[in-house]
Parts: structure tokens; sequence; C-alpha cells
């Protein structure tokens, strides 16, 4: 899991945030594929107890990968593996 030290290495969009909505579950054809999108976006500052609380799995959010000027500055690989730390350098 994350500790504060690694969170404040992730540039993090705050300015808005996106939250699992099952009941949403919009469906998106693109390229001959089906997709379901299944967030909702708030517009409201992704604050640190809004984190804490995706931390201890009381909601899922997420944050928008591409800035405000057209960038992607963080790519975040979930990795269910056995060994996590060949992830760091």
């Amino acid at each position: 899991m994350l500790n504060t030290a690694d969170l404040k290495l992730i540039k993090i969009i705050t300015s808005h945030y996106w939250k699992r909505n099952e009941a949403l579950s919009q469906k998106i054809e693109f390229g001959g594929r089906t997709y379901y999108n299944k967030f909702e976006k708030v517009d409201a500052m992704l604050s640190s107890s809004i984190i804490n609380q995706h931390l201890n799995h009381e909601i899922e959010v997420a944050h928008s990968l591409i800035n405000d000027r057209n960038q992607v500055e963080n790519i975040v690989i979930d990795y269910n593996g056995r060994d996590a730390e060949r992830f760091y350098h």
C-alpha cells in the first residue's frame, strides 16, 4: 500500500475526481469493442479524506491522467503479483 511519501510523488489532478457508481454503467462502443463506464465525474476537490476512504476500501475513486496542458505526467500500474518490488527503481 502507498504511504504518504509515495503519494506525494504522484502528480495527482485534484480539481475533480471520478467515483465508481455501479448504477451508472454507461455502455460505450469504440473500435469494434464494447466498454462499460461505471465512473461518474465529481466536480469537487480530491481531498486527502477522499483518498483515505479509497485506501480503506470504503469507496472507489480515480483521478484524471491528462492534465490541463493535455499531458500525461504519471502512469500507474495496478500489479497484483507476488513481487511488487520489481516496479520500484
